[in-house]
Parts: structure tokens; sequence; C-alpha cells
């Protein structure tokens, strides 16, 4: 009887330290997305909720992409703040075997250094405006392309 109940609190146990691991995975999404991007309350929310459901049915994975739909606007204080040196954007359209994903990565830098461009100023600009650099494509990819 005793070695039934040691095999189960050590199945008991590994079960809770799964459990741990998962809440605090979920932990550090929230006060990231909490801290660094002051994500309003329901959009927090609805995260938490998409990493609960994932967690209920899936073993603990700290690779996991979670993603949530965000407009530019509610992070619009990070950007103005921060002064990103590189930006990227995954758009997706479609679902299952017709979803299309475009993932585009912008900077104020051109990607490599040796690249000559006509202009007397590093500090190029848009329209001469010294606030709206000049935005190079340093990536971009489409799922549906193959490049093999």
């Amino acid at each position: 009887m005793d070695r039934v109940t040691i095999s189960a609190l050590r199945w008991i146990c590994q079960e809770q330290v799964i459990r741990l691991k998962k809440l605090h995975h979920l932990l550090e999404i929230m006060v990231t997305c909490s801290t660094f991007l002051g994500l309003p309350f329901d959009r927090l929310f609805r995260l938490t909720q998409s990493c609960l459901q994932y967690y209920k049915t899936s073993p603990y994975n700290e690779d996991h992409d979670f993603t949530l739909q965000i407009t530019p606007a509610l992070i619009s204080h990070l950007y103005q703040r921060e002064h990103p040196v590189v930006w990227g954007a995954e758009l997706s359209s479609g679902h299952g075997a017709r979803e299309v994903k475009t993932t585009m990565q912008l900077s104020d830098k051109p990607l490599v250094d040796h690249v000559v461009f006509n202009t007397d100023d590093a500090n190029a600009t848009v329209n001469g405006n010294s606030e709206e650099p000049a935005y190079y494509t340093t990536m971009s990819c489409c799922s549906l392309v193959n490049f093999a």
C-alpha cells in the first residue's frame, strides 16, 4: 500500500511542477506585455485567456508563439519613446491550407553597410523633415513563395 501511495504522490508532485511552470510562463508573458508594451487590460485579458486555453490542452512549451492582434495605436507610446531601430510585422490572411503569411522587417539602416545611396546625409529622411526617417526593407517573405 505504501508503494502505491508514494508512486501516486510522485505523480501528483510532477503534475504540480508542470502546472507551476505553465503558470510561470504565463506570468512572464503578462508582465512583459504589461510593463514594456503597456497593453490595456482588455488585451491582456484576451492574451491570458489564449494562454490558458493553450496550456489547458497542450504540454509545457516555452517556445510556443502566442499571438495577439493589436493596432499600432495601442503601442504608439512605445515607438515614440523608444525610437526602435528595427520593426517587424507579420500579416496573416485566410485559414488552414489557404492561409498566407507575409513577414516584413523595416529598419532605419540599410541591410548591409557597403550599400551606397545617393545622399549626402547619413540621417536621410523621407521629405527632409528630421522627424520622418527613411526606412529600408531589410527582410520580407511570403508563405506562398518557395525560394528553394
